[in-house]
């Protein structure tokens, strides 16, 4: 009986026991240990033991940081070199006529329904290479304000970081941004010997991948995101703008965009002739041509001034409701016209990197 009773309370309480885990700490260290082939035994590993002893995991990992505190201020050299590069940077006016023809006129090709297959083809294929040729001409002119650029890839530019980026100079920009957009890293480390020393004295091939990835940037070959071959891209949204404009809205009379041309101190037809996509090169002006297509909110005014785009959508509504509540005579033409196709096709891509 007495043991029936046992068995009970055991099976009562089964429910309740191996439900959790049990963390315990180890009162022993690990040590690393290889098998000598020599004397067939597990023995410990003295090449593990240098590692700790010399701090050689520690070392890469100083090494490692270096690395992408010189990445970051090659960094600003490069932008501040691409900056006063595109400031530089000016299109022939005529030349970029010539392009904006061709792109025009492939365009009309592809609409062409009168051409049939084979003809249409070959009439493509010569204006394509057209167009190559006089991508290649612009693309050069781009790739000559680039001209020096070469030392930022060179060992030689070692000694510039350390010229600029002093360790003064990093706790004066810390100093003055307060509201730490940006952490500057600091420019000194302290070794094994608790000396102090220049994280831009690393061995320069560190940087072969970094080098060569910044070397694409300034290539003229017309290849994915090269800036050159950005730039030319931004080309191809402006001229799509530019049709837009022109074909659907510049010759309309009861539309108004004097709250963008106000604010922005600029007629639209100023906007959308060739010439001012010459001021589309750097990020300030491609924020410019982006928030004059896209609107700008003024937290100073706590408005929101209207873009292109927006007065164009308003347009296209009021142009609808305008049909629907049948204001238009019998016979006249419906405002034929969808919300995707009648906006600007797009903002121009940042140069950023």
């Amino acid at each position: 009986m007495d043991s029936k009773k046992q068995g009970n309370k055991k099976n009562a309480f089964a429910d309740f026991t191996n439900l959790y885990e049990l963390s315990k700490t180890l009162r022993f260290e690990l040590k690393p240990l290889c098998w000598d082939r020599e004397t067939k035994e597990i023995v410990e590993d003295k090449e593990a033991n240098n590692l700790k002893k010399y701090k050689i995991v520690e070392k890469d990992e100083q090494t490692a940081a270096n690395i992408e505190i010189v990445k970051f201020y090659l960094n600003i050299l490069h932008r501040e070199f691409i900056l006063k590069s595109l400031e530089k940077l000016q299109f022939e006016k005529k030349k970029l006529e010539e392009y904006y023809l061709l792109i025009c006129s492939l365009d009309k090709i592809k609409k062409d329904t009168s051409l049939d297959k084979d003809k249409k083809e070959i009439e493509r294929k010569k204006i394509f290479n057209e167009i190559k040729i006089k991508k290649k001409d612009l693309l050069e002119d781009i790739g000559g304000n680039f001209s020096g650029y070469d030392f930022l890839l060179s060992e030689d530019v070692k000694n510039k970081l350390k010229e600029r980026f002093t360790k003064k100079w990093v706790e004066k920009v810390e100093k003055d941004n307060r509201n730490k957009e940006i952490e500057y890293p600091g420019v000194t480390f302290f070794d094994e010997k608790n000396e102090e020393k220049s994280v831009f004295d690393i061995k320069f091939g560190y940087l072969k991948d970094f080098n060569k990835n910044r070397k694409h940037l300034y290539a003229i070959n017309g290849k994915k995101g090269a800036l050159a071959t950005r730039i030319l891209d931004n080309f191809k949204i402006f001229v799509d703008n530019k049709k837009i404009f022109e074909d659907k809205y510049k010759n309309l009379s009861d539309i108004n965009f004097s709250e963008t041309e106000s604010y922005f101190n600029i007629e639209l037809n100023e906007i959308f002739d060739l010439s001012f996509f010459n001021s589309c090169f750097t990020q300030e002006g491609i924020d410019k041509f982006n928030e004059i297509v896209g609107g700008i909110a003024v937290k100073e005014e706590r408005k929101k001034i209207k873009g292109i785009n927006e007065i164009i959508n308003l347009y296209v509504k009021k142009k609808e409701q305008e049909y629907k509540n049948k204001k238009y005579k019998k016979g006249d033409k419906k405002f034929n016209v969808t919300r995707g196709q009648s906006v600007l096709r797009g903002c121009l891509a940042k140069i950023n990197f």
